[in-house]
Formats: structure tokens, sequence, C-alpha cells
């Protein structure tokens, strides 16, 4: 796909046009995906250390090795 100039600015009276408002809207789309995938990286990452925090905070409240 071909990169368009997105110079445009909504002040002005014209429209932007469709293949501008397409990488627009690709744009926002892989600008969401990414941080879609951040964000659940990290909210994994958070779930994984509480489980072994609570893992290890059980065993040391009921004696287990």
């Amino acid at each position: 796909m071909e990169k368009v100039d997105m110079t445009y600015s909504f002040h002005h009276q014209e429209e932007p046009t469709d293949e501008q408002l397409q990488q627009l809207m690709h744009e926002a789309c892989e600008d969401a995906k990414a941080k879609k995938e951040a964000a659940q990286k990290r909210y994994f990452q958070q779930l994984e250390e509480a489980a072994k925090v609570a893992k290890a905070n059980f065993k040391q409240q009921y004696g287990i090795a």
C-alpha cells in the first residue's frame, strides 16, 4: 500500500480524500492493535506475579514447604 502524505489539516474547508481517510484508519487500527497487545502482555505478567505472591502467602500461612 502506498503511503499517503498526511499533511491534511482538518481546519481547512476541503474534505480529506478517500486515500487519506483510509490511511488514517489503517494507522489508527495498527496503533490500537499495538496498544491492545501491550496491555494484554502487562495484564498477564501482573496476573502471574499476583499468583506467585498468593501461592507464597498460602504456603507461609499453612506451613507448607
